[in-house]
């Protein structure tokens, strides 16, 4: 009789274990999906005066040079090239931002899953996708930000 006591108390003990891994798994994984991961930034410059066409929430990352030059040839912006602008893309990523400043500038599970409209094909496979928020006056300018460098990150362009 003692051995049935016995082992049914390692059963209740085997169930509360069980119940308190999941819970704390559970608590785990939403901590995991609502954590913000916040992205240190700096202002690199200002393209004051540059003719940009209207882009809202449009905010592109560049990676390497080839990528930037080709970009701005593309959208016919090469106004922004110049032998001024000394980029450092192996220290640094770059980001074109149109319109207004940034406030703050993070990515994690919400946001990827939430928060990231961007169509389908801008969707790159093993890129995280990082959210903006931005001040609430729209200067009509494009600034450039820059950050440590991950190619990991993207933007999008805008929809």
């Amino acid at each position: 009789m003692d051995s049935h006591c016995s082992t049914n108390k390692k059963i209740i003990t085997m169930k509360k274990t069980s119940i308190m891994i999941f819970c704390v798994l559970c608590v785990l994984i939403i901590y995991k999906y609502y954590k913000k991961n916040y992205i240190q930034f700096e202002l690199e410059c200002e393209f004051v005066g540059k003719k940009i066409d209207f882009r809202p929430d449009a905010y592109l990352f560049f990676h390497n040079k080839a990528d930037f030059i080709s970009y701005c040839k593309m959208t016919k912006q090469e106004n922004i090239l110049s032998d001024n602008l000394k980029l450092d893309f192996d220290k640094y990523s770059y980001l074109l931002v149109y319109g207004r400043r940034i406030k703050q500038m993070y990515y994690g599970w919400e946001n990827s899953i939430k928060k990231d409209k961007s169509p389908s094909y801008g969707k790159i496979k093993n890129t995280t996708f990082v959210s903006i928020k931005y001040e609430e006056k729209n200067e009509g300018i494009v600034f450039m930000y820059r950050i440590r460098h991950n190619q990991k990150f993207r933007g999008f362009n805008g929809l």
